[in-house]
């Protein structure tokens, strides 16, 4: 299934295959904000780390945007395979990797991305996500994710973490448990649930 994003007057055409995430309203809307983000500058990180990459949309816009070293994970190996493809059709050059979160990751980056499959799972997102995303929803992607953030992040870098009104965890306290900082920076109302993007820092 192919999907298209404009930004300025540059396009990203990704095709996506049915067993990877489709990119969405929260894809997009994470989208948006780092074209303001990092097209004005507000940031120049030299290493982004899109972690849950899925078709690699985000992280071929980092890199679009910046053209710094972005690396991009995803346990689904299919989901790696189908980001390769985008890479290489968006003519962007990404290190893509195999990897349950951080489990494969070595170093820290200025940057990390997560737009996790927040919703507990259902047969309408089973359909969407796929086996391996519901199972990383009920093993507790987002608290394992901030578990090992701050091992990953530079002294000054930041995290960009996509959340929503329904999802089942408090942010602010689980960071704190994590010896980091957790605000919302940008909403977005749906009709059935309000889109929240988290910047976390380490405190």
């Amino acid at each position: 299934m192919r999907f298209y994003y404009h930004f300025g007057e540059q396009q990203i055409v990704l095709e996506v295959s049915d067993d990877v995430y489709y990119p969405r309203e929260d894809s997009v809307f994470m989208a948006d904000f780092l074209v303001d983000f990092l097209s004005k500058r507000r940031m120049k990180p030299k290493r982004i780390l899109d972690v849950g990459t899925g078709s690699g949309f985000l992280a071929i816009l980092c890199f679009l945007l910046t053209g710094a070293k972005v690396t991009a994970v995803d346990i689904n190996r299919k989901a790696v395979e189908c980001a390769r493809k985008n890479a290489a059709r968006n003519r962007c050059r990404l290190i893509l990797i195999e990897s349950d979160l951080f489990e494969g990751i070595r170093g820290k980056y200025d940057l990390v991305l997560f737009n996790p499959p927040y919703l507990p799972p259902s047969p309408e997102s089973d359909k969407h996500l796929g086996t391996a995303k519901k199972a990383l929803t009920e093993s507790g992607e987002i608290p394992r994710f901030l578990l090992k953030l701050s091992g990953h992040l530079t002294s000054d870098g930041i995290a960009l973490l996509l959340a929503s009104s329904l999802t089942p965890v408090d942010m602010e306290k689980l960071s704190q448990r994590n010896k980091l900082k957790a605000m919302v920076i940008q909403t977005k109302k749906l009709d059935w649930e309000e889109l929240m993007l988290y910047k976390i820092t380490s405190l």
